[in-house]
């Protein structure tokens, strides 16, 4: 067991060594370094806005037909159980 430990050991530490060494040589970026912005602002965040609508109307029609489906197939009233009275 311990020859079987040996040989998987010493791989595993040269991978740890080597993945250490990309982390430790890591660069931080400098604001010279960073995107600037360029454009119009307002256009950005209308593209923006009208993503995000777009998404919430089609969550929105997803959640309306899902709703509409499950009240008219009755999922839920054969799980509540039988009626009891007249």
């Amino acid at each position: 067991m311990n020859a079987a430990l040996r040989k998987v050991i010493p791989p595993t530490a040269r991978l740890t060594r080597s993945i250490s060494d990309r982390i430790a040589n890591h660069k931080v970026p400098t604001y010279d370094e960073l995107p600037k912005p360029s454009g119009s602002w307002q256009e950005g965040y209308a593209k923006q806005a009208a993503y995000g609508n777009k998404v919430l109307a089609i969550g929105t029609s997803f959640f309306v037909a899902t709703v509409g489906y499950v009240v008219s197939t009755n999922v839920f009233t054969d799980l509540l159980g039988p009626k009891i009275g007249n």
